[in-house]
């Protein structure tokens, strides 16, 4: 005879990680040829910790095996079959030589898919390895506390350099999640990371993503997405209530964040928003992420809520511009500052404050505002009304409103932050109303936490 033949048409076989059960047909020449295998095997109560263990490890280089063996940190094996059909030196068959193909199903999985990426866990899964690639498929997990479904994790080619892995799947759950996810992984973290810990975001949304990845072994990443925004708020430590009841589509890319036609309510009020990520013309490597928002802005209402002391001195609504900017840098050398611009022409708007501030709501008069926050609790003002007063504040929040020091000045000129603490008054107007704006500064001062104010 030119062969041995072993054959079983029920041979089981049980270890401490796996029981399974097989019909095995094995053919091996005496001289030169290779063994030719026909195999068809169930198995069931495995673990899938240990599914490495057989892996056809000899046919994969060295990146692909060490991430087989920290993928899959968890999981029970309910049950799975292979089918392996051709000549062995031909095996995985990627040109179509014989049949390989392995199935199985996991539940309560862990997958850990890269290094410093959130582990998607409570998984439940269906495992194909089918010649050379390597399928996952699930309906659901989690990220975090976020519900998974439409997971597809796919890796085309086991055997290539550097090995190609796609995570794909749809995350629904908490808003403030996301932003975490931002925070935690890279490359997002990379870019957005370092300014995002004074964000605060509310409500529910769905993230349809899709992660890009190459183990070199080193991880290189790319992701793309869409964020479906549902009654969403945006807050800063400095305004608790920015951006309320966010609703729309945001797109993520390499590039990136964008939106075009996001609703929200700026400061209370309904108002347009939009989202893109620029890099700086002058500064290549410098990039910004910029939120712009067109809205009609209550004075009385944001009074109210931000600055009370002014709540009876105006009223109307006028048409506000709104920009913040969160540095996204590819490769941040310094930390940059966040920072938030508003300005009005104030039509529509009335303001009962003693002159140069007094103002109908026929007439125009030009406010901008601009914020630069250099830590999550500490940020510069400047104001300009018109060109008849312009203030500047250096502020502490670790305590609402604290004002450490400023100056206010009125008739023009340029404004000086001082040295020293506390609020400085100086310029000049054709009429003082001495009792009212001594009674407004005492509002100030308490409002603002000052322990110091000086008249020049």
């Amino acid at each position: 005879d030119d062969e041995i033949t072993v054959s079983s048409k029920n041979l089981e076989l049980a270890t401490a990680h796996v029981q399974s059960k097989a019909v095995i047909d094995l053919q091996i020449p005496r001289g030169k040829g290779a063994p030719f295998l026909s195999l068809i095997t169930k198995f069931e109560k495995g673990d899938g910790s240990k599914a490495s263990f057989y892996y056809p490890v000899s046919k994969l280089n060295e990146n692909t095996v060490k991430w087989l063996d920290g993928a899959i940190i968890q999981g029970d094996i309910v049950s799975g079959g292979a089918i392996v059909y051709g000549q062995l030196d031909q095996f995985p068959f990627t040109k179509g030589q014989g049949v390989f193909e392995t199935r199985f199903d996991v539940e309560n999985g862990i997958l850990d898919y890269a290094e410093n990426w959130p582990k998607i866990h409570s998984l439940n899964a269906n495992v194909v390895f089918k010649g050379d690639s390597l399928l996952i498929t699930s309906e659901s997990g989690k990220i975090f506390d976020s519900s998974l479904s439409d997971v597809r994790v796919s890796i085309p080619a086991l055997g290539k350099r550097p090995l190609d892995l796609t995570i794909e799947g749809k995350v629904f759950g908490e808003s403030q999640e996301k932003l975490n996810y931002l925070m935690i992984s890279p490359p997002l973290n990379k870019k957005y990371g370092q300014y995002l810990t004074g964000l605060k975001a509310s409500g529910e949304s769905e993230l349809n993503i899709k992660i890009g990845m190459q183990i070199k072994p080193k991880v290189e990443s790319q992701v793309t997405g869409k964020l479906l925004l549902m009654d969403n708020g945006l807050e800063l430590k400095e305004f608790p209530s920015l951006l309320t009841n966010i609703n729309g589509e945001l797109a993520i890319s390499h590039r990136g964040l964008s939106a075009k036609s996001l609703k929200a309510n700026l400061m209370g009020q309904p108002s347009k928003l939009s989202v893109i990520t620029n890099r700086s013309k002058k500064n290549p490597g410098q990039q910004n992420l910029i939120i712009k928002a067109l809205g009609e802005i209550d004075a009385k209402q944001l009074s109210a809520e931000q600055f009370p002391v002014l709540q009876d001195l105006v009223d109307g609504k006028s048409i506000w511009n709104l920009q913040l900017r969160i540095p996204a840098d590819d490769q941040p050398k310094s930390k940059r500052n966040i920072q938030i611009k508003a300005s009005s022409n104030l039509k529509g708007t009335e303001v009962k404050l003693p002159p140069p501030f007094t103002k109908s709501q026929s007439d125009v008069r030009q406010f901008r505002f601009l914020m630069n926050i250099k830590n999550a609790d500490k940020a510069l003002i400047k104001a300009d009304y018109g060109g008849s007063f312009e203030g500047i504040f250096e502020c502490d929040f670790d305590r609402p409103y604290w004002v450490t020091r400023g100056e206010m000045r009125f008739g023009g000129g340029p404004v000086v932050l001082p040295r020293s603490g506390g609020l400085r008054i100086v310029g000049h107007m054709k009429e003082l109303s001495v009792d009212i704006w001594r009674n407004l500064f005492e509002q100030m001062s308490a409002q603002l936490s000052l322990n110091q104010v000086a008249v020049d």
